[in-house]
């Protein structure tokens, strides 16, 4: 089903994003009546969507529409405009909600007024959403720091996050952290199963998997756990279960699902393609071609066989 309404943008949404950011945070008024404050949230129930878009300090009013002016071009051109301004809408829409919800329930458990009058804001929770579609656009790509430091793009959301942690222990922010983390999660959650890119939902690949974003050394002891608890949300219908397995005949080169080698008699068996780790540097899209070349080969092996 399509949304109409984004069916029919033809312009940039970036700058527009962008210039509805500056005008909302520089009018005084404005922030408090688009801010989505918990204690206020029932006279202002449109700032659900529209605090993403305000910030009280100039500071980061600057830093984050810099930032998503530059990211969001790269995801806009590479997405289009329809793609870009449905995936923005639904990780602020998502995240602003769980938010809301998370504050009003610490405020009745610990009494902070922090978490009830403070409002949610600003562009951050799109730019860390971003953060993590740009892992998957380009996890093996490096980002250098002067001519002494470099880091790899698949680091980035994992290390933003830590930061987020650092600062919230160390007391220097405290709604931020929820609403940040909240947006990585929802971000990778529609990516990797609802997001339609070339014809293929989602993205199943090692390179974007739940425990691709903790550190090399932990990677084979999340797996099983994220393994458990998407078996657990299949069951619950709250993700989608993954395609089922079939026969090798029906296999195409879109197709992601592991094939096992047609053995025939004094013939060896098709070699297998093994799981790569995350850290492979071996795009999705080759994966595909390399399990439909195989696939091919075997079947006109048994062809030859058979004739």
């Amino acid at each position: 089903m399509k949304v109409l309404w984004l069916h029919r943008i033809d312009t940039s949404v970036t700058p527009i994003i962008v210039t509805l950011s500056l005008l909302l945070s520089i009018l005084e008024y404005a922030i408090a009546s688009f801010s989505l404050i918990p204690s206020s949230f029932l006279f202002t129930p449109w700032a659900i969507i529209t605090t993403t878009l305000v910030h009280s300090s100039p500071l980061w009013l600057i830093i984050n529409n810099v930032a998503f002016f530059y990211m969001g071009n790269y995801f806009e051109l590479n997405w289009g405009a329809n793609q870009f301004a449905w995936f923005l809408g639904i990780v602020a829409l998502i995240t602003n909600c769980f938010s809301l919800i998370l504050c009003i329930f610490f405020y009745a458990v610990l009494g902070s007024a922090d978490y009830y009058f403070l409002p949610i804001q600003g562009l951050g929770t799109c730019l860390c959403a971003l953060i993590v579609a740009f892992k998957r656009a380009v996890p093996e790509h490096s980002i250098s720091i002067g001519s002494f430091y470099s880091i790899r793009v698949k680091y980035i959301p994992s290390l933003n996050l830590l930061l987020h942690l650092i600062l919230y222990l160390l007391g220097f922010i405290s709604t931020i952290f929820y609403t940040h983390t909240i947006a990585s999660i929802v971000s990778w959650v529609y990516i990797r199963y609802y997001k339609v890119q070339d014809g293929i939902r989602g993205d199943r690949s090692e390179t974007f998997s739940f425990a691709s974003f903790f550190p090399d050394s932990a990677y084979h002891y999340i797996k099983p756990l994220s393994t458990i608890v998407y078996t657990f949300l299949v069951k619950l219908k709250l993700l989608p279960p993954l395609p089922p397995r079939v026969p090798l005949a029906s296999v195409d080169l879109e197709s992601q699902i592991d094939m096992e080698p047609i053995t025939t008699v004094n013939e060896p068996a098709a070699p297998q393609v093994t799981k790569e780790p995350f850290e492979s540097t071996t795009s999705d899209a080759e994966r595909r071609k390399a399990l439909a070349l195989q696939a091919l080969e075997a079947r006109m092996k048994q062809k030859q066989l058979n004739s």
